[in-house]
């Protein structure tokens, strides 16, 4: 037997708030008590705010992260430019090691 039940979270919130709204309509029916009803609806209620909450959490990252993007771009070419200024300038320049430790020799261009 195929599950009925969704997979991807956002199907699959959709069919818990129509299963929460449904169950206590047909549980006596169902031969579902008033108490299990409660446990099955709070529970469901419970995987919704999660579910919200984890989509919420996932656009903050998205955001925070293109804001770094951004940042380490103008911060890198910044650097860069000032880096290509002070090479037009000083003819031996080593600049940083891989910790960021930045060593130079200068050596001025017009003397």
């Amino acid at each position: 037997m195929a599950d009925f039940i969704p997979q991807a979270d956002d199907s699959l919130t959709t069919w818990l708030v129509n299963y929460k709204t449904k169950l206590p309509i047909h549980a006596a029916i169902l031969g579902i008590t008033p108490a299990d009803v409660a446990i099955y609806v709070n529970e469901c209620d419970a995987l919704v705010t999660t579910i919200q909450g984890v989509n919420n959490s996932r656009k903050s990252l998205q955001n925070l992260v293109k804001a770094k993007d951004d940042q380490r771009t103008d911060t890198v070419g910044n650097i860069r430019t000032i880096s290509n200024r002070i090479k037009t300038d000083i003819v031996d320049v080593i600049f940083s090691s891989p910790k960021g430790d930045i060593f130079y020799k200068v050596i001025r261009a017009n003397t």
